[in-house]
């Protein structure tokens, strides 16, 4: 019957697996199992788990010691070749070892749920290297329960293994969590509604120090039977939520199966009626909420296919077994029964990609039954395949799967530069994501008219790629006093509310070292305008000229700016002694200048810094002041407002107290970051009693009208967890809604470098301090790669999303990653992030050859202090949308957006 069915069902093969995320030329293998004894029967390809490197195989029928004693089989994922068997050295007959598999990086955990040492049925795990098939460990439950089938899902991250029990107490279930190292066991589980015949961890899934626990006849508020999944922080031995599917219906088996990654759940439920009786479905939840974000059914759903038997994510794609599946061969017959498929999906849109069936399918098959994707790695466990005996099973291999494009590709370097005839773009500089729908990047140019390379320029995108501002650009549109003026070079640019502003050096008729600078605020579709430019005395500058712009920083929502300049001497009644100054413009205009009065004292010389946020009202500055009834100047921080001096405040003067300790004051202030509703982090050093070098700097925030303390050099962030270890040094800030997020080094007992930098959040309402992400914590992928070292840190500061290029433990090809997170949530439990992107993965170009990702190029803007997005100026918006260049191994060069949020 295979041989005669073999050409149809290659021509489904075929037609299914499109190039939308196949290689041009996939390579497909076939694996078997190894037996001693007869193979009839022996479900080879009941379970399995793969990684880049290895392929585990379960055989739970394998009768070698004894009959049903189970085996797991170990093969090669880069070239699909038979490497060894693990063996168990308790395992006897009826043990059904292997019944459940999982890998992370060399470590292998094989699940024996028949296992009797505890009792019938009891059940155990086993902990294997892969290198070497030594097994490491023997596992079972403290308290072994008869019937409990420990062992029967089960899961490894790093540190940890989870267990799934689903039948102690009439199917109650538990699910234990393991330390994979010593075996010990850290926590019995159980759902906070736990009830009879709920079958809770009939699977299980782990990411990092979350876990989630299937149990597919638990019950909602509403409806019985319908099945839950519960998430659980591991480290905090706590449940932070039960879900239930949205249109919940009884008997669907919600819960079936699970699996974890990028920054989502998905749910089996393979009795789903809605495609047809029994047709199943699989849901997509976002981990950090609970929340559902789509219902995946099979594009080609009927009665009794169990879509959402088994499910596997790796990266921004989910694998979804269908093993009940069946394939009419003539019209005129029935259909193939049960010969199973497996379709992979679009994790964030949902949209189906293909569907995989076996080309040599035969009745009963079973394919799908197991389902493991990992990264260009497809395997599929048919576990009825009847090639060597009845039942014998089979896995199978696909390698050089391509990856979807989870990005938006903007522009690549040798695109044709629009606006700019005859160039091409060479590079990108800077890109930005202004509060809005535009993104605005810069880039240099090449080509016949980029002047012999030297050109460059910014460009927007709003529904196209439009040229904002670039090199001899005629800026005459701007006014008659333009005339003959042209722009010379691009010299940086600023987020200035939803618009861009674009600082540039001018040539052309009248322009001078005096003149030869100006801001411009730019946008697609609208006209320039200009900021401000050297040379010019704006009313409000009451006489005065600016010669200087130290700085252009995004202030107040509609489009305002704040430039900290040097005016121009002898101008005005200008001079060395008070020509440093604060100038707003782009909404309402005020200039704030050295010797003016401000709250309760005389301004002095100016810092040259400006702090603000695009949306936010207020702004900060920094200058010497004289107090109202003193005569020597001291430094002090700033809060104005552009259209009022009503609000005008001091936040904090040098010598001021320190909030917690009033025998030590300020000493000098050396950064500050503006938040959404007035919230500031400052940079600053202290001095007096117990002040020394390794305790004198820190993080102070706004709480209202007063300071309180953030982080603190020598200071413990947490006595409790790890004690001994201190705030090293500040190295990045953000000021947050009600707090700040810092990027910091530790030092102490257990810190070295591998481990020393951190995230912290603090909170300026109650002083907590929370290390989100260290270097040296684990990033949810089969290969079990850590952090190695923060490349890049970027935080939203309205939101706290927060974005994370790291690069990574492990293989040199896919060292650096992607990670994103968010501190909305009001459990820190779910603050970790998930992986968005990984160099290695395999994508194809539209219509092109497939090439790997080579390299992340994320820039977030980080000032001369450490202040980060200073005034917006951001690489990650609101809502999540990213903007960053991808170097790939075909020497492409891509600058594109991406959506980081689930």
């Amino acid at each position: 019957m295979k041989l005669s069915l073999f050409s149809i069902l290659s021509a489904i093969l075929l037609l299914e697996i499109t190039p939308s995320a196949m290689a041009l030329n996939p390579v497909v293998n076939k694996l078997h199992g190894r037996a001693e004894t007869t193979q009839l029967e022996n479900l080879f390809g009941g379970s399995v788990a793969a990684t880049d490197k290895w392929v585990v195989v379960g055989e739970p029928s394998n009768d070698d010691l004894g009959q049903d004693a189970g085996a797991v089989h170990v093969y090669s994922a880069v070239t699909g070749r038979y490497l060894r068997q693990l063996v168990g050295a308790e395992v006897a007959g009826g043990f059904e070892f292997g019944y459940s598999v999982a890998v992370c990086g060399d470590t292998a955990v094989v699940g024996a749920p028949n296992d009797n040492a505890g009792g019938v049925t009891s059940g155990a795990v086993y902990v294997f290297n892969l290198r070497n098939g030594r097994q490491l460990l023997r596992i079972e439950a403290e308290t072994p329960i008869a019937s409990s089938q420990y062992g029967r899902s089960v899961a490894i991250s790093h540190d940890h293994i989870l267990v799934g029990a689903p039948q102690p107490g009439s199917g109650t279930g538990r699910a234990y969590l393991v330390d994979r190292v010593t075996g010990e066991e850290l926590w019995e589980i159980t759902a906070a509604d736990a009830a009879s015949g709920d079958r809770f961890a009939w699977s299980v899934a782990l990411c990092g120090n979350l876990g989630m626990v299937g149990a597919p006849l638990g019950d909602s508020d509403t409806v019985v039977n319908c099945g839950s999944a519960y998430l659980f922080d591991l480290a905090g031995q706590a449940q932070l939520y039960e879900c239930n599917a949205d249109d919940a219906t009884a008997n669907t088996g919600y819960g079936s199966a699970i699996s974890l990654g990028g920054g989502c759940a998905v749910i089996g439920a393979p009795r789903d009626g809605e495609g047809g009786n029994e047709a199943g479905a699989a849901y997509v939840v976002e981990l950090i909420s609970g929340a559902e974000l789509r219902k995946l059914i099979s594009a080609e759903a009927a009665d009794f296919c169990r879509f959402g038997n088994a499910v596997s994510i790796s990266g921004a794609m989910v694998l979804i077994g269908e093993n009940q599946s069946s394939v009419p061969y003539d019209p005129d017959d029935e259909p193939l029964s049960k010969i199973g498929s497996a379709l992979l999906f679009d994790l964030y849109t949902g949209a189906e990609l293909q569907r995989f069936v076996a080309s040599d399918a035969d009745f009963g098959d079973e394919f799908g039954t197991a389902v493991a994707l990992s990264g260009d790695l497809v395997a599929i466990g048919s576990p009825f395949d009847d090639d060597i005996e009845m039942d014998c099973g089979s896995v199978y291999l696909w390698r050089g799967l391509s990856s979807v494009r989870p990005f938006t590709t903007l522009a690549k370097v040798g695109d044709f530069a629009p606006g700019a005839p005859e160039t091409d773009f060479r590079y990108f500089g800077q890109p930005l994501l202004p509060v809005g729908l535009a993104t605005s990047f810069e880039a240099g140019l090449m080509g016949p008219g980029s002047h012999g390379n030297r050109d460059k320029g910014v460009w927007g995108e709003l529904d196209g790629t439009r040229k904002l501002v670039s090199s001899n650009r005629d800026l005459g549109s701007l006014g008659a006093e333009w005339d003959g003026i042209m722009v010379n070079s691009t010299l940086g640019i600023t987020t200035a509310s939803s618009y861009t502003a674009v600082t540039v050096s001018l040539k052309g008729t009248g322009v001078t070292g005096a003149n030869n600078r100006a801001v411009l605020r730019t946008y697609p579709n609208l006209a320039t305008v200009a900021f401000a430019r050297t040379g010019d005395s704006p009313a409000v500058l009451n006489g005065t000229q600016l010669a200087t712009f130290q700085d252009v920083v995004g202030f107040a929502a509609g489009g305002g700016i704040g430039i900290p300049c040097i005016l121009k001497n002898g101008v005005g009644g200008v001079n060395a002694g008070n020509n440093s100054g604060v100038y707003a413009t782009g909404v309402f205009e005020r200039f704030l200048r050295e010797g003016d009065g401000f709250a309760t004292s005389q301004l002095r010389q100016f810092f040259g810094r400006f702090a603000g946020h695009t949306s936010g009202a207020f702004g900060t500055f920094g200058a010497h002041h004289v107090p109202d009834g003193e005569v020597a100047a001291r430094q002090g921080l700033f809060n104005f407002l552009s259209n009022t001096s009503a609000s005008d405040s001091i936040l904090v003067s040098q010598n001021d107290p320190e909030p917690d300790n009033s025998a030590q004051s300020f000493r000098s202030f050396l950064g500050e970051s503006k938040g959404l509703l007035n919230d500031t982090a400052i940079k600053a050093t202290v001095s007096g009693a117990g002040v020394n070098g390794s305790n004198n700097e820190g993080l102070w925030l706004t709480s209202g009208p007063s300071l309180v303390p953030g982080v603190r050099e020598g200071q413990e962030p947490d006595p409790v967890n790890l004690p001994g270890v201190v705030y090293s040094r500040v190295l990045k800030y953000w000021a947050v809604n009600s707090g700040a997020i810092a990027h910091v080094l530790l030092r102490g007992k257990g810190v070295n470098g591998a481990n020393d930098g951190a995230l912290v959040h603090v909170s300026s309402m109650t002083g907590d301090s929370v290390i989100f992400l260290r270097e040296g914590d684990p990033v949810c992928d089969g290969d079990g790669p850590r952090i190695r070292a923060f490349q890049r840190i970027e935080v939203e500061r309205t939101s706290r999303k927060y974005a994370v290029v790291a690069s990574l433990t492990g293989a040199a090809s896919k060292n650096q990653a992607l990670l994103m997170g968010n501190l909305a949530p009001a459990d820190p439990a779910l603050w970790a992030p998930s992986m968005k992107l990984r160099k290695g993965t395999l994508f194809q170009a539209p219509g092109g050859d497939t090439t790997r990702l080579r390299s992340i190029d994320f820039r977030p803007v980080i000032d001369r202090t450490g202040s980060g997005a200073n005034g917006g100026d951001q690489v990650m918006s609101f809502s999540g949308k990213a903007i960053m260049c991808l170097n790939f191994d075909n020497r492409v060069k891509e600058l594109v957006t991406m959506i980081l949020i689930p």
